[in-house]
């Protein structure tokens, strides 16, 4: 595999996990407008959140099985440099900026770190 897979397949994780937090966001709007319709349309609202309700649990297992393979991948490289920059940026989320900004380190020696932590990660 090569680095792009690599990186694409590190970043389905992120993706994911934004789904989710967009499909229970659009499911707690779904429950408070069952909450506060008239009784002759609830039915047919309530059982709309339930199935977005579904769709959220789904998910969460999808970000939990990908966040766990990704997990035991960073946590399995000896670098400590290329461990730390990964979990920061795929499974902290933290921004390329922000991170800079953290370690004090620039954005051309992080990205080169990233490219070769990706290259050293077996996934």
């Amino acid at each position: 595999m090569n680095r792009k897979e690599k990186q694409r397949r590190a970043q389905r994780y992120l993706l994911a996990l934004a789904r989710l937090e967009r499909k229970c966001e659009e499911a707690a709007r779904w429950e408070s407008i069952a909450e506060g319709s008239d009784p002759g349309g609830k039915n047919q609202v309530k059982v709309a959140a339930l199935h977005i309700r579904a769709e959220c649990e789904e998910l969460t297992c999808q970000v939990q099985e990908l966040r766990g393979d990704l997990m035991r991948a960073i946590g399995g490289m000896n670098n400590e440099k290329y461990r730390e920059v990964l979990e920061a940026l795929y499974l902290a989320g933290d921004s390329v900026a922000d991170f800079c900004r953290q370690k004090g380190w620039s954005k051309r020696y992080t990205l080169q770190l990233k490219a070769r932590a990706l290259d050293a990660l077996d996934l």
